[in-house]
């Protein structure tokens, strides 16, 4: 619009482009224009499970392979933003991430205190609370449990390796994508969002509001 108002100036013509009808025509007319269709595929409850069944192939121990299973329930059935569970790098010191006293895990649940959060306006923290799934491959309180049994209470992040250091977003994402090719998905593209998109269209389809959701 502007460099057709630019050039009928420049050739010392009317603009018309300041007339109103003019612009709500363009308007109409760039509503009918077709977008670009979103070519990130999502992550799915079925892919879920058979990525379970298969870090074991991408990870070099038992506890490498629970601490990648805890940060896919977390993200994908907790619907965390990728920053909220994993740190940003291994130098991160800012304790953004979840750290070990955010989280315990009862007998039917996992409870998750987020201290920072997009969401939380005021700054009182959210708590999100993880049910058990039907599901045993993906059942975030049983594979979370199993997770806190081998990485212990020592204060830090929540997931983090053996050593102590802190699972990143960089070790995740990368982990993750080995994962995906080996299952056939490798010319599929993903992005952090992959994982919050089908919770929250599971959790429509299960009957919760916008609210709840959000």
């Amino acid at each position: 619009m502007s460099a057709l108002a630019f050039y009928t100036k420049a050739q010392g013509c009317q603009d018309a482009t300041s007339d109103f009808r003019i612009r709500k025509m363009f308007e109409g007319w760039g509503r009918e224009q077709v977008k670009n269709p979103d070519d990130h595929f999502h992550i799915t409850t079925e892919i879920l499970v058979k990525m379970n069944q298969e870090w074991k192939d991408m990870c070099r121990d038992s506890y490498e392979v629970t601490l990648f299973k805890s940060a896919a329930m977390l993200t994908f059935l907790g619907a965390f933003r990728i920053s909220e569970p994993v740190a940003s790098g291994r130098e991160d010191r800012s304790r953004a991430a979840l750290q070990i006293t955010d989280m315990r895990v009862e007998q039917d649940r996992a409870i998750i205190h987020m201290c920072r959060s997009k969401l939380d306006q005021w700054g009182k923290g959210i708590q999100v609370v993880l049910g058990i799934f039907s599901i045993q491959n993906i059942c975030p309180v049983r594979v979370l449990r199993t997770y806190l049994k081998l990485r212990g209470r020592e204060e830090g992040f929540l997931l983090c390796h053996n050593d102590g250091s802190p699972l990143t977003k960089f070790q995740f994402w990368k982990i993750t994508d080995s994962v995906l090719k080996w299952l056939g998905l490798i010319d599929m593209r993903f992005s952090t969002y992959s994982f919050r998109i089908v919770t929250a269209s599971t959790a429509a389809s299960l009957g919760y509001g916008p609210d709840t959701i959000q």
